[in-house]
């Protein structure tokens, strides 16, 4: 799973089962992928042409299943800060 938000948080999610690990992006869209053998997987963004869009932040996170982390069976990735560039 790959989300893409617009605000950073800080959510712990032991509530969901999934202890050590916290959400750091306020998801908008969430896209489903699978990776490949040796686990790496891609995703590309396209943003519509408009100059005013240039050093706009967004947030990004992965999940994965991991069935040996945690009892929710996920782990996620720190949220990382993200810029439109031209």
């Amino acid at each position: 799973m790959f989300a893409v938000g617009v605000g950073r948080t800080a959510v712990d999610l032991s509530i969901i089962g999934a202890s050590g690990c916290t959400l750091y992006t306020n998801p908008l869209i969430i896209i489903l992928l699978t990776t490949s053998a040796t686990g790496t997987g891609s995703v590309k963004l396209t943003a519509p042409n408009d100059p005013t869009l240039v050093g706009v932040a967004f947030h990004t996170q992965y999940a994965f299943n991991d069935a040996a982390a945690n009892n929710a069976g996920i782990v996620f990735t720190a949220g990382a800060e993200n810029r439109v560039g031209r």
